[in-house]
């Protein structure tokens, strides 16, 4: 089932991208008339992002929407992220929060949004988590609880996807540096060294793994 599908691509490790539109499906297949959307905090946590949105929801509302910025009364999303709080919306066309995107949303035949933040690890701000109706509507404590799910799932792939980014930048920085770094483990035996390494003391990779520090401290005597 649906719910089955998205913890095996979790556990897969698929991209964020697909990981997220299964989300989204999931949610909209339990929830008839649902229509859902994720967006991503940027770098500067100034503003939200696409991640990914039902397919039902129009692309200009989409493109409208990437980038909006986070703060108090801007829509249901930029609030909540704002605040860090859910926001419900019964009715967007009367809600102050919606005041410049009343249009926006009615073109899109959009009546409620409710929004959750997703909160990572130390109270990080991830992104949010947006359900949608066609007509104005309150939730109910199954909406609440399957929003609440959305999260806790967005917020374990959100957060792989950050620590894979960091890994790949940190192995991009050893590789690439023009400094000679070595990796040791606990007793001090040498496990990798970066090309710098090499060009600095005239060791080659294979001479100095699982040696001593101590011994390749210097470069080799020309």
């Amino acid at each position: 089932n649906a719910r089955s599908a998205v913890l095996e691509k979790l556990l897969k490790g698929e991209p964020l991208n697909i990981i997220l539109e299964h989300i989204v499906n999931f949610i909209e297949q339990e929830q008839t008339g649902s229509l859902c959307s994720v967006l991503l905090v940027n770098a500067q946590g100034t503003h939200l992002n696409a991640g990914f949105s039902s397919s039902r929801i129009p692309d200009d509302y989409n493109e409208a929407v990437d980038g909006i910025e986070i703060g108090d009364g801007v829509g249901s999303c930029g609030t909540a992220a704002f605040t860090k709080k859910r926001v419900i919306v019964e009715n967007i066309q009367t809600h102050s929060y919606w005041t410049n995107f009343k249009a926006l949303a009615a073109k899109a035949q959009l009546g409620a949004c409710w929004s959750e933040p997703i909160i990572g690890s130390n109270n990080q701000l991830l992104g949010t988590f947006a359900i949608y109706q066609r007509k104005p509507s309150m939730p109910t404590e199954h909406d609440f609880k399957l929003l609440e799910f959305a999260v806790q799932l967005s917020v374990i792939a959100i957060e792989r996807n950050l620590s894979d980014k960091k890994i790949k930048l940190s192995s991009r920085v050893f590789s690439d540096t023009n400094e000679g770094l070595m990796i040791t483990d606990t007793t001090g035996k040498i496990i990798d060294i970066n090309p710098a390494f090499t060009r600095t003391t005239g060791y080659s990779r294979h001479e100095v793994l699982g040696q001593s520090l101590i011994h390749h401290c210097r470069c080799r005597p020309q």
